[in-house]
């Protein structure tokens, strides 16, 4: 019951490929409740998912509808509400997001994210804030030309592998920004304003601005120099289209 739940209480979402889990702890991080929403119980028709996504075996995207996972956070605190969590007594919320996925913003999100306080739900104030409606899924693999674009910048994937930690993977984020600017959508990519991963984003509904990538995030999109610690001019430009190469 919630009247039993301690007087200070967190949030911990996580915000996978077939669910979103809200685990609610004390300060000792002892699990109280925990409310689920899983995406193809709740919305498998209305966003044609199967097993939380979108899949095109001919192309091999493997894709996460942006607005089903608002709906989902609407959803879950739907849930809370009805089960009479006592959201006055949260002190601290945190989460966790899927490796890999990415979103991207409109020029319209800044305005949309500062206004979510007028909005009837997050689904409804948030609707004009993205510049693509879906996030690749970290089972993608449609990313085989920008593998050879990066290790072909980088001379070869070990090369690639000492300055970003890893070798380049068809899942890793900045090869889906790279297909989304120059191969797939370069008209749309023009009106993102920001790119943020699963985790982010989550952060930036939570706070109502756009939320930082942490650096350990940041060290699975195959664009951030780990010796440097911060991101790597050169394959930054190629994730964006704009390298020479």
């Amino acid at each position: 019951m919630t009247s039993d739940l301690p007087q200070d209480l967190f949030l911990g979402f996580d915000l996978s490929t077939q669910q979103l889990k809200v685990i609610v702890t004390d300060t000792d991080l002892n699990a109280h409740k925990t409310y689920a929403v899983g995406f193809d119980d709740y919305f498998k028709e209305k966003y044609g998912i199967k097993k939380g996504v979108l899949t095109d075996d001919e192309e091999g995207e493997i894709l996460s509808p942006v607005k089903m996972w608002l709906e989902a956070v609407d959803t879950v605190f739907g849930l809370m509400k009805e089960d009479g969590f006592p959201f006055k007594n949260v002190r601290g919320m945190s989460g966790s997001g899927m490796q890999h996925g990415s979103v991207y913003w409109s020029n319209d999100s800044h305005r949309a994210l500062e206004h979510l306080g007028d909005a009837s739900s997050l689904l409804e104030g948030l609707k004009d804030a993205f510049a693509v409606e879906t996030s690749p899924n970290w089972q993608d693999h449609s990313t085989g030309q920008e593998i050879e674009a990066f290790e072909k910048v980088t001379d070869g994937p070990d090369h690639l592998a000492e300055r970003t930690g890893s070798r380049a993977h068809y899942r890793f984020t900045g090869l889906q920004i790279r297909k989304i600017a120059v191969r797939k959508a370069p008209d749309i990519y023009k009106k993102t304003s920001r790119i943020s991963l699963v985790s982010s984003f989550l952060a930036s509904v939570l706070l109502g601005k756009i939320a930082p990538i942490e650096h350990a995030d940041a060290c699975g999109m195959n664009i951030y120099n780990i010796a440097k610690g911060q991101y790597d001019d050169e394959l930054t430009a190629l994730a964006a289209g704009v390298h020479p190469s």
